[in-house]
C-alpha cells in the first residue's frame, strides 16, 4: 500500500548510512508519489460519505499537462509493481491551461490510471486526450463558450474487474457528475472515457476576489529602505521619493552606521551610493551580506547608486553582488520601477504545527520571498507591528487568536494586504466562511507549494 512505501522509505532515509545523493533523490520522488496516491484513496473514502450531501467544487485556472503528470506519477508504483507501462498520448494543440476542478480531475484521471495499473499485468495503460470531436459534446461546449475535453484510459493485458474495482469506478462516475462531467466505462474493451467541458484560462489568468485585486492594484508601494549616501542632498532626494511613493527610508550618511541600523531593524531594500569615505559601496555590500548569514536571515537586496555613468560599471556591480545598478541623477519614475523590481516580499506565515509551518516557509523562501514564522495567531499580530508585510497565509484552526481572529487584526492595520486561509477541511461550509470573512484564497490542506506560490504571485501587486 501507498502507506507502508511511505514508511519503509522514511526508515531507509532516518537511518542514512551511505545514500548516494541520487538515491535521496529518488527515495523523495518515491515519498512524494505515494503520498499522492493515499490522498487519492482518502479522498475517495471522504467522497463516499459526503456524496449523498452534494460535494464541494473548486473551480480555478491550471496547467492541463500537470493534471497528466500527476496521474502517471501516482500510478508509476502499481505499474512497475506489475511489470505494466504507462503511456501518455496528449494532443499537443489542447489548451495549455484550463478553468476547472483540478483537485476533482485529478482525483477522477489519477484513479482510473492507478485501478488500470493494477489490472495490467505486463501490459500497458494508455491515457489519452484529445479534444471531444462528437456532435453533441462540440454543440453543449460551444452554447457556453468552454473548450470540449475527452480524456481516455485505456488498459490492454487486464485482468477481471472486481467488485470493488466496480464500487471505486461507481464513486468515480459520480463525482465526474458534479463537475457537470460524463464518465463512461467499458468492461469489453477495458477503457474508461472522461468528457469534459470547461472554459479556456488565458495566460495571466488571476485568482481571488476581484475587489481585492482592484484594492491592490491601486495601491502604493509598502516597505522599509536603508539609503546609504555621504550626500546629504542625495539622499534627501532619494527619501523624498520612497515617501511620496508609500515606502518607509532610514537614512545614513555612512556605510559603518548604516550596518549598525541593519543590525538594529529589519529591511526589504538598501540603497547604496558607491563612492563614500570609510566603508565604500562595494565594502557595506559584502558587511550586510555576511551580517545576514550570522544571523541566518536572507541576504538583503542591495542596489547600487552611483554618478560613474562609465563603461563597465554595471557589469563591476552585479559581479560583486548588488541586486542592481541606478546612476545619478536619479529620475523618478524610472526610479520607483526599479524599487518595485528589488524590494523584497515578505509574507508572514502562522500555523500552530511545527511541521507544516516549516514546509510553507520552505516553499515561499525558493520562490524568494522572505518568511517571517508564527506558531500562533498572537504571535503573528504582534509581528504585523514592528515587520513590513506583504502577505499573510494562515492557519484558520489555532489555539487563542484564530486564523479569523488574526485576519480582523491584520485588516486593522494592512486593508489590502492579501490573506490566504489553509484548512484541513474540505466541507463548503468552512471554505463559506472563510470567504464571506474576506480572505483573499481559501487553500486545502494538504498544501500544494506550487499552487500557493502562484496564488501569492498574483494576488501580491
Amino acid at each position: 500500500t501507498p502507506l507502508n512505501a511511505i514508511l519503509g522509505t522514511a526508515e531507509l532515509l532516518r537511518r542514512g548510512g551511505s545514500l548516494e545523493p541520487e538515491r535521496v533523490f529518488a527515495s523523495a520522488q518515491r515519498i512524494e508519489r505515494n503520498a499522492h496516491a493515499l490522498l487519492l484513496l482518502l479522498d475517495d473514502l471522504f467522497d463516499s460519505t459526503q456524496i449523498d450531501e452534494g460535494l464541494e467544487i473548486e473551480r480555478g485556472p491550471f496547467v492541463l499537462a500537470d493534471l497528466f503528470r500527476h496521474a502517471v506519477e501516482v500510478a508509476r508504483e502499481p505499474a512497475e509493481s506489475r511489470g505494466a507501462s504507462l503511456v501518455l498520448d496528449v494532443d499537443p494543440r489542447l489548451p495549455e491551461r484550463m478553468l476547472g476542478d483540478v483537485r476533482r480531475l485529478r482525483q477522477i484521471v489519477g484513479g482510473l490510471t492507478v485501478r488500470g495499473a493494477r489490472r495490467a499485468e505486463r501490459g500497458r495503460v494508455t491515457i489519452r486526450a484529445r479534444r471531444d470531436d462528437s456532435l453533441e459534446a462540440r454543440a453543449e461546449a460551444t452554447a457556453r463558450g468552454e473548450f470540449p475535453l475527452r480524456i481516455e484510459v485505456a488498459v490492454e493485458g487486464a485482468t477481471q474487474v472486481t467488485d470493488a474495482a466496480r464500487s471505486g469506478l461507481e464513486l468515480l462516475t459520480r463525482i465526474a457528475e458534479a463537475i457537470d462531467a460524463r464518465l463512461v466505462c467499458d468492461d469489453r474493451h477495458d477503457r474508461c472515457v472522461l468528457s469534459v467541458a470547461m472554459p479556456i484560462a488565458p495566460a495571466s489568468s488571476s485568482f481571488g476576489r476581484a475587489e481585492l485585486r482592484g484594492q491592490l492594484a491601486r495601491a502604493t508601494l509598502r516597505g522599509r529602505v536603508l539609503v546609504v549616501d555621504d550626500t546629504a542632498e542625495s539622499r534627501e532626494l532619494v527619501a523624498s521619493l520612497l515617501s511620496a511613493a508609500g515606502i518607509e527610508a532610514e537614512v545614513y550618511g555612512d556605510g559603518e552606521s548604516a550596518l549598525e541600523g541593519a543590525r538594529e531593524r529589519f529591511f526589504d531594500l538598501a540603497l547604496v551610493d558607491l563612492r563614500m569615505p570609510g566603508l565604500d559601496g562595494f565594502a557595506l555590500r559584502s558587511a550586510l551580506h555576511l551580517q545576514a548569514r550570522t544571523e541566518g536571515e536572507l541576504s538583503l537586496p542591495v542596489v547600487a547608486v552611483t554618478a560613474d555613468a562609465v563603461a563597465g560599471t554595471r557589469e563591476r556591480c552585479l559581479a560583486a553582488g548588488f541586486a542592481d545598478c541606478l546612476y545619478k541623477p536619479i529620475e523618478g519614475d524610472a526610479f520607483l520601477r526599479a524599487v518595485r523590481r528589488r524590494l523584497r516580499r515578505n509574507v508572514l506565515v502562522a500555523d500552530d504545527d511545527a511541521d507544516l509551518r516549516a514546509l510553507v516557509a520552505a516553499f515561499l523562501e525558493d520562490a524568494g520571498w522572505r518568511v517571517f514564522a508564527a506558531e500562533n495567531g498572537a504571535d503573528a499580530a504582534a509581528r504585523l507591528h514592528d515587520r513590513t508585510v506583504h502577505a499573510l497565509v494562515v492557519d484558520l484552526e489555532m489555539p487563542g487568536v484564530d486564523g479569523f481572529g488574526l485576519l480582523a487584526r491584520a485588516r486593522e492595520k494592512l486593508p489590502t494586504v492579501p490573506v490566504i486561509a489553509l484548512t484541513g477541511h474540505r466541507d463548503a461550509a468552512t471554505r463559506r466562511r472563510a470567504q464571506e470573512a474576506g480572505f483573499s484564497e481559501v487553500l486545502t490542506k494538504p498544501v500544494e507549494g506550487a499552487l500557493l506560490v502562484e496564488r501569492l504571485r498574483t494576488l501580491m501587486p
